[in-house]
């Protein structure tokens, strides 16, 4: 099986979030895609 992750902001206040309360940051969404695409297997 092969993924592909579209990951985006739209404003730099959402790129500076971290993984807090938002998590809209690139490397935020990376990691919740990856778990997402782990956990379903």
């Amino acid at each position: 099986m092969r993924c592909v992750l579209y990951l985006r902001v739209s404003t730099r206040e959402q790129a500076e979030k971290g993984e807090g309360a938002e998590g809209f940051s690139i490397p935020a969404q990376r990691e919740a895609c990856t778990r997402h695409i782990r956990d379903a297997g």
